[in-house]
């Protein structure tokens, strides 16, 4: 199908999330990269959904499709997307401003023990993969720093 000039300024483009996963193939190789999904969507929507393939990003950038009978575990790490591009620390966390210290600390906790390194370590993650864990660490602690005197002196 081709689209005219005017179609195409019609279309209207779908922001998607990148979702960074640990994929299994059947074969048993462990693969570090993204999914898409659309904002409301989660990862088992992408992978539940009619399509026999799926397009699947590396960590490296180089761009693939799986074919779903090949896919035997998708380990979901975190959204890229909100971790970096989101300028609220709260959405961040995926926690409510409203929630109580304990609450955030336990939610950082948690996304912190998924991005760790060390967790991947046995899968023998790419370079890249290691660097991109190591930023997303880095950012939930800025995201913890600006949290903190926020949220203490709100409840103070």
């Amino acid at each position: 199908m081709i689209l005219d000039r005017e179609s195409m300024q019609n279309h209207k483009h779908v922001e998607k999330q990148r979702v960074l996963v640990v994929l299994q193939l059947t074969s048993g190789e462990c693969l570090f990269g993204f999914f898409h999904a659309g904002h409301s969507e989660r990862i088992s929507d992408v992978l539940n959904d009619q399509r026999t393939f799926l397009p699947f990003e590396v960590v490296d950038g180089e761009r693939m499709i799986h074919a779903k009978t090949s896919i035997m575990r998708v380990y979901e790490i975190c959204n890229v997307t909100r971790h970096f591009h989101h300028p609220d620390p709260y959405v961040v966390l995926n926690v409510s401003r409203a929630d109580s210290w304990e609450t955030i600390q336990r939610a950082y906790r948690q996304q912190m023990v998924l991005c760790h390194p060390d967790r991947y370590a046995h899968r023998n993650p790419p370079e890249a993969a290691l660097e991109l864990l190591d930023r997303i660490a880095s950012r939930l602690n800025e995201v913890m720093d600006q949290i903190k005197p926020n949220h203490i002196s709100s409840v103070a």
